[in-house]
């Protein structure tokens, strides 16, 4: 019996579904608009961008490198031109 009332009661739902998705297709003509971009070109897009991106990202780490490096280099060269203070032991 509960099986019979869930199947009829699916029934009228799909009914209900199918009159409301008419009713929208009627209220709003959707076969006039235009797709700006297609679904490739819109990935393409994207992909074009991720890579824009990641290059950027790998400029900036190659920049942090060399200041990095400059300032070990400038370090050292401070640190080996500075005197030596020596003890002397008497």
């Amino acid at each position: 019996d509960e099986i019979k009332h869930f199947e009829e009661f699916q029934k009228e739902y799909m009914g209900e579904v199918e009159k409301a998705k008419k009713k929208f297709e009627e209220e709003w003509d959707l076969t006039s608009i235009e797709l700006k971009y297609s679904e490739n070109d819109y990935i393409y897009k994207v992909m074009s961008k991720l890579e824009e991106l990641r290059g950027r990202q790998s400029e900036k780490i190659k920049a942090r490198r060399c200041r990095s490096s400059a300032r070990r280099r400038r370090q050292k060269a401070s640190s080996s031109s500075m005197p030596k203070r020596i003890r002397i032991l008497t």
